[in-house]
């Protein structure tokens, strides 16, 4: 008997039921996007009105670099034409979008330093060899 109800109801070793499947990776992509909103709050009273310490830049620079992971992995599932869920992909693009801003402005130094190269030889292109 027991053999035949655990074909008629499959479960994962997690206790994750096969037949919602589907609504529980729906549930862990939202639960994803939140925990990518908490990251964004935290990270705006942390570093953009705070003082933050070499110590806690390095920690917000290496929790930054595995939220993007992260997230472009679920991005790519969500974007499959199957997902359950057509409105995450969209939600999810729109959280890498602000990660990746985030990282821009907080993590890439150099960025800083190539956009001011090139905003100073657009402004003065003799000079720059332009």
């Amino acid at each position: 008997m027991e053999t035949s109800e655990a074909v008629a109801n499959p479960r994962l070793e997690s206790g994750v039921d096969i037949g919602s499947l589907s609504r529980w990776t729906v549930d862990r992509a939202w639960e994803w996007s939140r925990v990518c909103g908490k990251f964004l709050r935290w990270q705006n009273e942390h570093l953009l009105f705070g003082e933050p310490s070499p110590d806690e830049r390095q920690e917000h620079k290496t929790a930054l670099a595995w939220l993007l992971r992260f997230t472009r992995l679920y991005l790519v599932a969500v974007a499959d034409p199957e997902f359950p869920d057509r409105t995450l992909e969209k939600e999810l693009r729109g959280r890498l979008r602000q990660l990746e801003d985030s990282w821009l402005e907080y993590c890439d130094e150099g960025a800083t330093e190539k956009e001011a190269e090139r905003e100073l030889a657009a402004m003065f292109p003799d000079e720059h060899g332009a």
